[in-house]
C-alpha cells in the first residue's frame, strides 16, 4: 500500500471534480508551507540510533541527526553522525523518515484520487474504487465529521482505518490544525494500532509547525493457531533548525547532481 495512506494523509486539496462530490478541505486547514518549495530541517530519533546500535553492534550514538531536504516534490535524507553506514542502512533510515516527516509539509492525494473512480455518498462516506487493478487496495472510503477526517482503505487481505483529529489553535488563524493521529490495520495475523501526537512551535513570523511527534505503536499477533502476543513500540522523533526557501535544498540537490522529479 502507498506510503501517502499508511504515513500522513493531512491535507485533501484536488482539481474540481478529481474527488466527486467531496468537499475541499484546502480553506479549512493551516497549511504554511503550501506555497513553499525549498525546505530543509533535522530530525533527531532516538529509536534510529537503537536500531542501528544493534544492528552495527556499537555502544556510542552512530548519527547525530538527519537532514531532510525537499525541493518541489522531490524529498531526500542525509544522515549526519560518527558512522558511515552502508547503503542498505541508509535506505532503512530514509523509509522510516518518509512515514514521518512529510506531515512538516502535509502530503496530498490528489494524484492518487485521479486514478479512483467515485461510485457514490452513503451513510456520510464517500466511496471510490480502484477501475485499474494497479492499486493494492480495491476500496478507499472518506468521511469527515466533526473535525476528524476519516479514511478506510480496504484490500484483498488487510483494512486500515485513518482517523485525522483538528483542532484550532489560537495561532491557526481560525484554521484547523492537525492535533492527533490514528490507525489501526487489521490483517490475517495481526492487528496493527498506532496513535500519534504532534506539538507545534513558532518557526517565524505566522508560521508554527511541528517540533515533536510522539508515536505509541501496539502490534497483536493473532493468526490461527499460534500463540497470541503483543509488542510495543514507543518513540519520539524531533524536528528544528528550518530553513525555509532559502536555496538550502536546492544547493544540495545540485551538489549531489540529483535528478529531481517534476
Amino acid at each position: 500500500m502507498r506510503n501517502v495512506l499508511i504515513g500522513v494523509i493531512i491535507y485533501l486539496s484536488c482539481p474540481a471534480g478529481a474527488m466527486g462530490s467531496f468537499p475541499s478541505l484546502t480553506p479549512l486547514l493551516y497549511r504554511p508551507l503550501s506555497e513553499m518549495s525549498d525546505i530543509f530541517f533535522e530530525a533527531r530519533a532516538p529509536y534510529i540510533n537503537d536500531l542501528i546500535k544493534k544492528k552495527l553492534l556499537i555502544k556510542n550514538k552512530p548519527i547525530d541527526h538527519i537532514n531532510i531536504y525537499k525541493l518541489g516534490n522531490t524529498f531526500e535524507t542525509e544522515t549526519v553522525g560518527s558512522v558511515k553506514l552502508s547503503k542498505t542502512l541508509d535506505s532503512t533510515i530514509k523509509n522510516l523518515m518518509l512515514e514521518k516527516v512529510p506531515i512538516i509539509w502535509g502530503e496530498q492525494i490528489e494524484d492518487l484520487l485521479e486514478e479512483l473512480k467515485f461510485v457514490e455518498r452513503k451513510d456520510n462516506w464517500y466511496i471510490y474504487f480502484d477501475p485499474t487493478g494497479l492499486q493494492d487496495f480495491e476500496q478507499l472510503k472518506i468521511q469527515f465529521e466533526k473535525k476528524t477526517l476519516t479514511l478506510k482503505v480496504i484490500g484483498t487481505d488487510s483494512e486500515t482505518q485513518l482517523k485525522y483529529f483538528y483542532e484550532r489553535a489560537e495561532w491557526s488563524e481560525g484554521k484547523l490544525v492537525l492535533m492527533k493521529l490514528e490507525s489501526k490495520t487489521a490483517r490475517t495475523d495481526q492487528v496493527i494500532i498506532t496513535k500519534t501526537n504532534f506539538r507545534y512551535g513558532k518557526i517565524k513570523d505566522r508560521i508554527w509547525l511541528p517540533v515533536e511527534m510522539n508515536l505509541a505503536a501496539t502490534q497483536q499477533l493473532v493468526a490461527v493457531g499460534a500463540p497470541k502476543r503483543t509488542r510495543r513500540l514507543v518513540e519520539t522523533i524531533h524536528f528544528s533548525h528550518f530553513k525555509l526557501e532559502q536555496g538550502i535544498a536546492e544547493h544540495w540537490f545540485k551538489s549531489q547532481k540529483y535528478s529531481l522529479k517534476k
